[in-house]
């Protein structure tokens, strides 16, 4: 099993190279030169570092970024991997930028090869007593009436 040490570095060090070459072809072929700096502000963090915590966030099973981030980023958990960190308010203010670039890291990297194989949960779907069914519109003409649903509903027309 990974140490914490290495998954961190691992995830900044590609989230890194992703960002430089972002940053530059953005730079380069999209953005007009009066504009880069909206785009990517000056932050004691970098643009690496916001992506970093926001991955890291999405695989803690934390529901609350702000809890996260008092709880983890400021305390004594990740506190030496972020020495700038910034304050939470200012941190949510420069995380929107990383938006775009994140997105973009994870649509293009990070998604798995397709093989043209889907799998759809075909599990029972409950949704309303058969007695309301014309006033029901959340499936309306979408879904029927099946056996199924009537033997699960144990009603008879």
């Amino acid at each position: 099993m990974k140490d914490i040490e290495d998954i961190i570095t691992e995830i900044y060090c590609d989230v890194d190279e992703f960002c430089k070459g972002f940053e530059e072809y953005c730079i380069k072929n999209i953005l007009p030169s009066e504009k880069v700096d909206k785009i990517f502000p000056k932050c004691k963090m970098s643009l690496s570092e916001v992506m970093t915590i926001t991955i890291l966030f999405h695989h803690s099973g934390t529901r609350c970024f702000k809890w996260f981030y008092f709880k983890d980023i400021c305390g004594k958990k990740y506190r030496e991997y972020f020495p700038k960190r910034l304050s939470y308010n200012r941190f949510v203010e420069v995380m929107q930028y990383g938006l775009l670039p994140l997105l973009v890291y994870t649509l293009k990297f990070k998604c798995g090869k397709t093989t043209g194989i889907n799998f759809i949960d075909s599990t029972f779907l409950e949704a309303c007593d058969l007695r309301r069914e014309y006033s029901h519109k959340v499936f309306n003409g979408n879904s029927k009436i099946t056996k199924q649903f009537i033997k699960h509903c144990k009603y008879k027309p």
